[in-house]
């Protein structure tokens, strides 16, 4: 930040926090993806028809690892190109068979966000995509901010998963007829876009200086 002549990083990680199979325990009933299952990966393959029966919708299914790490993106795979999506993985990826996944029933989204919390609040946010298009706004530039700032620091505020840290990134997407809960991850490893650096630089200099004149103590 252009006020303090250093910057004393805190990366705020905890790879077991941003699992799916973590933080879906506490937030379910919000989570965007209402209609899910877990599998290891090689499950994922051997149990492809039965998936696109269960939970595909026009032959296509969303698929996304368990992990906040992304050893692989998610996205909607239409039955079609399933073997391409798995060589893919294997031979691109190396997504190993154990790999914990998540098979969804793709859903609708109007609208996917990223908010920058510190300390149970919004301290800035961008759009991503809307209507399945790269889209870069910022969230002040937002009509309907207030409602999103409102219903992502009230899931901060009650039955948040243990030990969440300080900083991290919260994703929220806008479907026709609901605000939901994408996932939640890591600031240091994720995408700002058109979010304010400034809010941001500032915000997240006061806790890690705070935490690091903790460790001093």
């Amino acid at each position: 930040h252009r006020n303090r002549p250093y910057w004393i990083p805190g990366t705020f990680h905890d790879p077991e926090m941003y699992k799916c199979s973590n933080y879906y325990a506490y937030w379910g009933k919000y989570i965007t993806q209402q209609m899910y299952c877990f599998l290891p990966f090689a499950e994922v393959i051997r149990q492809r028809d039965y998936l696109y029966a269960r939970f595909g919708i026009d032959d296509k299914l969303f698929i996304r690892p368990d992990y906040g790490e992304k050893i692989f993106c998610g996205e909607v795979v239409a039955k079609e190109r399933f073997k391409a999506f798995h060589e893919s993985m294997t031979e691109f990826y190396y997504v190993q068979p154990h790999t914990m996944s998540i098979v969804c029933r793709p859903e609708k989204i109007e609208k996917e966000l990223r908010l920058v919390i510190v300390n149970g609040k919004v301290v800035t946010g961008s759009t991503y995509r809307i209507n399945g298009i790269i889209e870069q706004e910022p969230l002040e530039e937002q009509s309907d901010r207030e409602e999103i700032i409102r219903f992502v620091e009230g899931f901060v505020a009650h039955k948040p998963p243990e030990n969440l840290p300080p900083v991290f990134v919260f994703d929220v997407a806008r479907g026709p007829d609901r605000l939901s809960v994408m996932e939640i991850g890591c600031l240091a490893a994720a995408g700002v876009y058109a979010c304010d650096l400034h809010k941001m630089a500032e915000a997240v200099s006061i806790v890690a200086e705070e935490e690091y004149e903790r460790l001093l103590v």
